[in-house]
């Protein structure tokens, strides 16, 4: 499914800490929740296959923060403390144009959950925004080092760059090729499965030398 091509095809740290996926139509819930351990996605308000996998997508990057970023339930995280002074409270010189979006400016856990879903489905935006905006600059550079280890998605976003002042406030509703996405991901899974194949065989050859 495209749900678990996209979650193989990561850093096997996104997704080790994560034990349930759940789906179903819950009544009066939001599109999606998540915990450090568990993601709840609520399809009743969720049109697309593309709005579905941009909501996993969302979610998963708060089981990043709070799995992997974050030391602190109550102090912000380095690539928090790039905006935020407190979890909830932003800095004095915080703009609006350095958030991808108007959700991401609700509190230091949605900014880096809207900057992670950014960074996968609207990855040229992002660099395009990036590159004028020293505070975006700084949130790119740290996903791309510290989070993706150097991977990017910039060869699977198709769709047309989005200047900064149509930005939404949601990045969950931004169109993308999902298609485009998928066939990078299997690309990438699948030379993930041959890069381990090889480093198998090397350390059995070693294994076997030093015997």
């Amino acid at each position: 499914s495209a749900l678990m091509t996209f979650i193989w095809s990561l850093p096997e740290s996104h997704y080790e800490g994560l034990e349930k996926i759940q789906v179903g139509r819950f009544h009066e819930s939001p599109r999606g929740q998540a915990t450090n351990k568990e993601i709840i996605l609520n399809v009743n308000d969720i049109e697309s296959q593309e709005e579905f996998i941009a909501v996993f997508i969302h979610e998963l990057g708060h089981i990043v923060d709070l799995s992997i970023v974050s030391d602190s339930e109550i102090h912000p995280s380095p690539f928090q403390r790039i905006s935020w002074k407190t979890k909830r409270l932003r800095r004095s010189d915080a703009q609006a144009a350095d958030f991808v979006s108007g959700y991401a400016m609700s509190n230091a856990w949605e900014d880096f959950a809207e900057s992670y879903a950014m960074y996968v489905i609207k990855a040229k935006t992002f660099d395009h925004w990036r590159r004028s905006n020293l505070v975006l600059n700084q949130k790119y550079n740290f996903l791309k080092q510290k989070v993706f280890e150097q991977q990017d998605f910039l060869n699977a976003d198709i769709s047309p760059i989005i200047e900064g002042d149509d930005r939404n406030w949601d990045v969950t509703l931004y169109a993308f090729d999902l298609d485009q996405l998928l066939v990078i991901l299997n690309r990438r899974k699948k030379e993930r499965e041959t890069a381990s194949r090889t480093r198998n065989k090397t350390v059995a050859r070693y294994q076997k030398d030093q015997a």
